[in-house]
C-alpha cells in the first residue's frame, strides 16, 4: 500500500471512532466552541501538555485535529470553514503507532 493510502485509512479510522463516540454521547453534554483557536491551543498546552499531532479535512471543508500529550491525554477538535473551533471529544490512553516502512523501490 502506498503511504497516502495508509494515511487516508488512518484518518478514516479516526473519523469513524469520533463518529461512534459522538453518537454515544448523552444529549445533555455540551460541546465547547470558540473562535479563538490560539487561546484554546494554549489552554490545552498549559493544562494538559497537548499539542497538535495530526489533522485531516472533512468533506464539508472543516478541519479535524487531534492534540495529544506524552502522558496519553488527547483532544479531538473540528474547525469549521467559518472559523468556529469545537472540542468534540477528549480522553486518555492515546497511543501513536510507528509509520509502516516504505516499500522498496516506491517513491512517496
Amino acid at each position: 500500500m502506498t503511504r497516502a493510502l495508509i494515511l487516508g485509512l488512518v484518518n478514516l479510522a479516526i473519523l469513524a471512532v469520533a463518529g461512534a463516540v459522538l453518537a454515544q454521547q448523552p444529549q445533555t453534554q455540551q460541546t465547547l466552541c470558540t473562535r479563538e483557536r490560539d487561546k484554546l491551543l494554549a489552554h490545552l498546552s498549559q493544562t494538559y501538555q497537548e499539542a497538535p499531532t495530526s489533522m485531516g479535512l472533512v468533506g464539508n471543508g472543516s478541519v479535524l485535529e487531534v492534540m495529544t500529550s506524552d502522558t496519553g491525554s488527547w483532544t479531538l477538535t473540528i474547525t469549521r470553514p467559518d472559523g468556529l473551533m469545537c472540542i468534540m471529544v477528549s480522553g486518555t490512553g492515546w497511543e501513536t503507532f510507528p509509520a509502516p516502512p516504505k516499500p522498496m523501490g516506491t517513491v512517496l
